[in-house]
């Protein structure tokens, strides 16, 4: 949404004309001809206008001033942002292992007559991709299997481990082909909901790396960061939930395998990479409710508790995620015969820090590495051997320096995709690396600098005063990845195809081999998350509603709304309690601030691990405020039970009428949907027996209730309130109702 700016000045030149002559009374009361004809008029006129055009500028705000603004509330416009999927491959029937790199570009043909016809995708992960496919998924709770292969396949949403997960709880994928041993098995699984997106994922990640910047060793944790930040960060284990995986040989034994799960436990969508060892082979077997055998892989749930139930829609043999982004062009050198060439020589597929020397033809007649070369991704590498070599870089000519202030150029990109561009040039025989900028403002004579509209794609350099200029006649050359934003989003379910790409050939020995083991690319989730570069309204409308988040535990809703931001952590309520220690709910706790949080699970009277109740205090505890004691619990549960009698009304089964007022009152009881509100019963809220009283009464069937009793734990059965804790919530107990027919209650 637009940053709302405010009116300074709403006046018109006829309300300037209006007040002039109102204000002439006043000024100049010896002057009594106000018509038009009066020259003294016509200047007021003259000058309403003059005023008119001066309130007209001073409400315009340059989108230069305003970029300023935002920075100073550390918010820039969001680059172009590529579209993603997750690519289905599947080989034909007798087909090897393929080891497809990360990286590798397919392509998906556009339906509609739209430019360019075919829409690029390159591959975020490495992937052996192996004949086969996910043939069954079963479910063992205890001694029953439930066979979830049907609705697997039609791509329906499915709770992978059951409503209400427990330990001990087995999943059982059957493949149809033996996977090859000592190769990684990719399976793919596409989860359901707001805590299994790549934003959760990154925000997950960020969270780590912050308490990873938190914590030096040699002087132990502190509350500032330290100064060098931690770099690649691996994404955090589930905190409560452990896996383990086997498969299963021949004679019926299962055996142990390592496993890299990047699902942190089937909370997240993500890859579970798994290699089986050289022996024991796997074996095919029937197990369970499925008719066919299948080389079987278990996956137990062997400690731990969810804090929702995670809901499957895809489980996929070789999937991997895709962003709709393509390399830059390529620049090719050809390399002269005789040239001197390094000892190892760059290999194509790999980033690599070269630099060279040309000779009077233009051809390479030195190569070399060097350690302040930008690394370039190495499309073709081929020695001089009879005739002139050739070295193909990912990198595109842009033209060349004219030596101008504020040079203009720009690339062949639709549009730059994220912050992937970096700028060079080739100055005689070295590389000079340009730094990309939001303005020139603080750039003295010597530096590097250039200025991107990531909107028209044109590239900046500088005056020479604030900003080097680009001598003439200087190579200008750019690597980035390219992307069609919004224009990359695609259905479901279209087919990909593998191009003979400059890239693809790089990377991929035989690209028409693999091509032609291919069976099948299709994606089984619609392309989504492509947008165009961020206006600077947009920007300011985001820095906004950023800004009006909370970022430190000040108020109650400060808590409750953090307490339900912490990565990781899938809440369903969160109650504050200021001034009150859970410990001694009688009496005032100045500066302790107790968080109540409820997860989904366990079903019917949900509870937090201790896992849960830890993440949830660190991550509010670096955000407290001093001064400040944080309690994080979770609730207390205390049973009440219903003891009442009722009419029925003429027609109504007794039987039928007691299940539907047991039901109701569960219903209202319920921690997750009961209470007055029916968002769950409030922390801490008293039974009223007039409300159980207008319950009973207005349940259909209902002619009237004869008595009401309300019984809480280690109580007798009364007629007054029950009285809850602070920190407790109810939890349905046995009721008891007694349904009078009305043929009873009318003649008897």
């Amino acid at each position: 949404m637009p940053l709302p700016l405010p009116n300074l000045d709403d006046r018109r030149w006829e309300d300037l004309v209006e007040e002039g002559r109102a204000l002439i009374p006043l000024y100049g009361p010896d002057w009594t001809d106000h018509n038009l004809h009066d020259p003294g008029i016509t200047i007021m006129e003259l000058l309403a206008w003059v005023t008119e055009m001066d309130i007209y500028w001073l409400n315009r705000v340059p989108d230069a001033h305003r970029r300023k603004f935002l920075a100073m509330a550390g918010v820039t416009p969001r680059p172009p942002q590529p579209a993603w999927t997750v690519l289905h491959l599947r080989l034909k029937a007798g087909a090897t292992a393929q080891h497809l790199p990360a990286g590798v570009h397919f392509e998906a043909a556009r339906s509609e007559a739209a430019s360019p016809s075919t829409v690029p995708f390159r591959t975020l992960a490495p992937l052996a991709a192996i004949p086969g496919e996910v043939q069954t998924l079963q479910l063992k709770q205890g001694d029953r299997f439930t066979d979830l292969t049907a609705r697997l396949l039609r791509g329906e949403a499915l709770a992978l481990w059951g409503d209400d997960p427990q330990p001990g709880a087995e999943l059982y994928i059957g493949l149809s082909d033996p996977p090859p041993v000592e190769t990684p098995v990719t399976l793919y699984a596409v989860l359901e909901g707001e805590h299994a997106t790549w934003a959760a994922r990154a925000r997950l990640i960020e969270e780590a790396a912050r308490r990873a910047g938190l914590c030096r060793p040699q002087f132990g944790c502190a509350d500032e960061p330290g100064e060098e930040p931690p770099v690649d960060v691996p994404l955090p284990p589930h905190h409560s939930v452990a896996l383990s995986w086997e498969y299963l040989s021949a004679g019926g034994r299962w055996h142990p395998l390592a496993v890299t799960d990047d699902t942190r436990a089937f909370t997240l969508s993500g890859s579970i990479v798994l290699t089986l060892p050289a022996a024991p082979g796997m074996s095919r077997a029937v197990i369970g409710a499925a008719p066919e055998p299948a080389y079987y892989l278990r996956c137990r749930l062997r400690r731990g508790s969810y804090d929702a139930a995670p809901v499957l829609r895809h489980l996929l043999l070789n999937g991997v995620a895709a962003e709709q982004a393509a390399a830059a062009g390529v620049t090719i050198w050809l390399i002269a015969p005789g040239a001197n060439l390094p000892a190892d020589p760059p290999q194509p597929g790999t980033d690599d820090t070269l630099n060279f020397s040309l000779d009077a033809s233009g051809a390479i007649a030195d190569l070399r590495r060097e350690p302040n070369a930008p690394a370039l991704r190495v499309l073709a590498f081929e020695p001089p051997d009879g005739g002139p070599g050739r070295l193909a870089l990912a990198v595109e000519t842009l033209g060349e320096g004219d030596g101008r202030p504020h040079q203009q150029i720009a690339g062949a990109w639709p549009q730059v995709a994220g912050e992937s561009l970096r700028v060079f040039t080739r100055e005689g025989d070295a590389w000079r690396v340009w730094e990309q900028r939001p303005d020139f403002d603080a750039a003295g004579r010597a530096d590097a600098h250039f200025v991107l509209d990531a909107r028209t794609g044109e590239i900046t350099f500088g005056d020479g005063e604030r900003g080097r200029t680009v001598p003439p006649g200087v190579p200008i050359l750019a690597a980035y990845d390219s992307t069609l934003a919004s224009g990359g989003a695609l259905k479901p379910n279209r087919v990909f195809h593998l191009p003979d790409s400059p890239t693809n050939r790089a990377l991929l020995a035989e690209v028409a081999a693999i091509a032609a083991s291919l069976e099948i690319v299709t994606n089984p989730v619609p392309a989504s998350g492509g947008a165009e570069a961020e206006t600077v309204d947009q920007a300011a409308g985001r820095a906004l509603a950023e800004l009006q988040k909370p970022t430190r535990a000040v108020t109650a809703a400060d808590y409750e709304a953090l307490a339900f931001e912490t990565p990781g952590v899938t809440l369903a309520r969160v109650g504050v309690r200021p001034n009150l220690h859970p410990g001694f709910p009688c009496w005032d706790a100045p500066g302790v601030v107790t968080v109540i949080i409820l997860p989904h699970l366990p079903a019917g009277r949900p509870e937090p691990s201790c896992e849960t109740i830890r993440q949830v205090a660190a991550y509010l505890a670096r955000r407290r405020i001093v001064g400040t004691r944080i309690e994080v619990v979770g609730p207390t549960y205390r049973t009440v039970a219903v003891q009442a009698s009722v009419r029925a009304c003429q027609g109504e089964r007794p039987a039928a009428l007691r299940e539907r007022l047991i039901a109701r009152l569960d219903a209202f009881f319920d921690p997750l949907i009961g209470g007055p509100e029916g968002g769950g019963w409030p922390f801490g809220r008293d039974v009223y027996r007039s409300e159980v009283l207008q319950l009973l009464d207005e349940t259909p069937g209902v002619e009237h209730v004869i008595s009401l009793e309300l019984l809480g734990d280690d109580c007798e059965p009364g007629c007054g309130n029950v009285c809850i804790g602070p920190v407790e919530l109810v939890d349905a107990g046995e009721h008891e109702i007694t349904v009078i027919a009305w043929e009873e209650g009318r003649y008897g």
